[in-house]
């Protein structure tokens, strides 16, 4: 049997000195007795194995995280519910582990993620399509499937593209849409968006889209063949049986489950003042012809970057909701995993967790337990705001994996 990344159970002195002082920072003084500390000690290569790496995902969530709950609350062929699921973690965890799941999320980048990332293609298959690909990409005459242009504004183009590069974007995108098999068609959609942020003017290092010319490539077909050999190989490493979970294109605050009632719930919303995805990636979603502004509207009020203190009370608002809605349709003795951080604004420390534990406090849900977990490797996560306090370099904010049971 393989084996993954798991967490680690931190107990000495300086952990538990550290896991009292975090709390009271955080006003959860109340919850010590049920709480530890989790430590990852991974790089991010480690976490990498299967398909877990084949994009670059702001805040994703940790796959030891996701494994460790979906073990100990859960059972081979239980259901596993994902309402906000992100690059797809814990499906991949999730099936891995022999259990079904369903995921849901606003965005269609994590649909696309969640079908690749769960999907066993042979490599085969894979090697001939990418000929295909390079073959009708060097084509001179015109594409079987035209596409003249991605839904993205003039003035936007000309300011994060290289007018080449636009253009060559444009034919691989023509070349990936006349592949007939539409698995394979979403495995290259995946290899497109993958290479586009990395292509454009805008610099690769943080999630935020900064301007970084030099940085642009007019020919991206080459960093795309050795992007779509990474990809390939890391779907080879999957099991043969592995075939995407159901999906669900909603807000968690609409979401209606239909059939069947999770034993675990698991889920990792984007964090107050730290990232909104419709903006973060709003280079990628145009090529996949979808509009960033009908996402917007259905995302949480989660301020990116605005840096105003008052606005955690929309966000929680919105979170609320959400885990209200869900609470209701739990079965009694049913789990419902959180993983969710705290931020500092102007060095002011704002208790986002502490403040939406008091917002579902009427939910029919019984926090029994709450992990701190301490990163040790900088995820991409919080740099500008998190990362420096005046010369020191390192992550200063912890997360909170939260675990309620269904009490009624």
């Amino acid at each position: 049997m393989e084996k993954y990344p798991n967490i680690v159970i931190e107990k000495s002195p300086e952990s538990l000195k550290y896991k009292k002082l975090l709390l009271k920072e955080a006003g959860l003084c109340e919850f010590e007795d049920m709480s530890e500390v989790w430590d990852i000690p991974f790089s991010s290569k480690k976490l990498a194995y299967k398909t877990h790496s084949i994009f670059r995902f702001y805040g994703k969530f940790p796959p030891p995280i996701a494994r460790y709950l979906i073990e100990r609350y859960t059972d081979n062929n239980d259901l596993i519910l994902d309402p906000m699921c992100g690059s797809g973690t814990s499906a991949v965890e999730a099936l891995l582990m022999k259990r079904q799941i369903i995921c849901a999320d606003v965005s269609p980048i994590s649909q696309l993620l969640v079908n690749v990332k769960c999907r066993y293609i042979k490599d085969k298959v894979l090697i001939d399509a990418l000929r295909e690909v390079n073959k009708k990409y060097n084509n001179k005459s015109r594409h079987i499937y035209d596409i003249t242009r991605v839904p993205l504004e003039d003035s936007k183009i000309k300011h994060w593209f290289l007018p080449e590069t636009y253009k060559n974007l444009l034919k691989l995108l023509n070349a990936i849409h006349s592949l007939q098999d539409e698995d394979v068609r979403e495995t290259y959609l995946c290899i497109l968006i993958n290479i586009i942020r990395k292509t454009s003017k805008a610099t690769s290092l943080q999630g935020r889209l900064f301007l970084d010319v030099d940085s642009a490539i007019k020919e991206p077909i080459d960093l795309f063949n050795k992007t779509a050999e990474k990809i390939i190989k890391s779907i080879e490493t999957l099991p043969e049986d592995f075939e995407p979970p159901k999906f669900i294109m909603q807000d968690i605050r609409q979401l209606k489950l239909k059939s069947g009632k999770p034993k675990l719930i698991i889920c990792h919303p984007p964090y107050f003042n730290v990232y909104k995805f419709s903006s973060i990636f709003s280079l990628e979603l145009p090529w996949l012809m979808c509009d960033k502004k009908s996402i917007r509207q259905q995302e949480l009020r989660e301020f990116f970057k605005v840096g105003k203190k008052e606005n955690v009370h929309r966000y929680v608002e919105d979170m609320a909701a959400g885990i209200k809605n869900i609470s209701q349709q739990m079965k009694k003795n049913t789990f419902f995993a959180l993983m969710i951080g705290d931020t500092r604004i102007r060095g002011e420390y704002i208790r986002t967790t502490k403040l939406l534990l008091d917002s579902i406090a009427d939910c029919e849900l019984t926090l029994i337990s709450i992990a701190i977990r301490r990163p040790k490797f900088t995820e991409a996560s919080w740099v500008a705001s998190q990362r420096r306090t005046g010369s020191k370099v390192g992550i200063n904010i912890s997360d909170f994996i939260l675990v309620f049971r269904k009490s009624i």
